[in-house]
């Protein structure tokens, strides 16, 4: 009696472990397969904060470098304004000596010459409207850069995001066998590729025999089974 105990125990316990082997494989590679899924979402993450970061470091560049074109056209206005009124300076011992003295309505400039306050407020009247334009232009282009760069890190870059995460998701498709990719023939010659193999009539091909080579078809045999294949034909079950 605790013989046959015993013996139903055993047996019972094989059972339980057979089964544990057999499931073995499919919860490690159920395991595989949700790891290979985190790492590629964590790399797709990974590659869309270095893409923001880029992209916020392009337009912080672009912005400066707006702002430095604007400063430096300000910069040409006035030189242009002032050279344009050069020719009217005179030194203070030309106004003494015409004058004997120094006209109210004379100014000193930044290089020590009396220049008449009439032209220097014209001169700077222009440079005041021409300054005016180029920050209304500066406004308009650091607005313009603004919207590309939202569009940039809002539609851009989370278009790429959705992209990268639904190819992550996605079944690898199985690599096909059997797709006749071309064929070399003539009267002493029969050759045909075969996925990436080259195989001649006689060869066998992932468990296909290759019985004879046409000029348009290959013929093929597995299990007593005969079928033909042209060129680019999608492979049959028996592959």
């Amino acid at each position: 009696m605790e013989k046959k105990k015993l013996t139903i125990w055993l047996f019972m316990a094989l059972t339980v472990l057979s089964g544990m082997v057999y499931a073995a494989p499919d919860e490690k590679q159920k395991q595989r397969s949700i790891t290979t899924t985190t790492d590629r979402l964590r790399e797709i993450e990974r590659y869309i904060s270095q893409s923001k970061k880029g992209t916020e470091s392009y337009y912080a560049n672009r912005l400066k470098e707006l702002k430095l074109q604007a400063e430096e056209e300000i910069k040409q206005s006035e030189k242009s304004e002032m050279d344009a009124i050069a020719d009217a300076a005179v030194s203070v011992d030309v106004l003494l000596g015409t004058y004997g003295f120094i006209p109210a309505n004379y100014i000193k400039n930044e290089n020590g010459l009396m220049l008449p306050k009439e032209q220097v407020a014209l001169a700077e009247s222009r440079i005041a409207e021409k300054k005016k334009k180029i920050l209304e232009n500066l406004e308009q282009d650091e607005a313009k850069l603004e919207k590309r760069k939202k569009h940039a890190l809002t539609v851009g870059l989370a278009d790429v995001e959705k992209r990268l995460k639904d190819n992550a998701f996605k079944p690898k498709p199985k690599p096909t066998h059997g797709v006749v990719i071309g064929i070399v023939y003539s009267e002493d010659k029969q050759i045909a590729l075969i996925d990436k193999e080259v195989v001649r009539p006689g060869d066998t091909i992932h468990g296909v025999k290759v019985v004879k080579i046409h000029q348009d078809n290959v013929e093929f045999e597995k299990n007593g089974k005969v079928w033909k294949q042209k060129v680019r034909d999608m492979a049959g079950k028996l592959w």
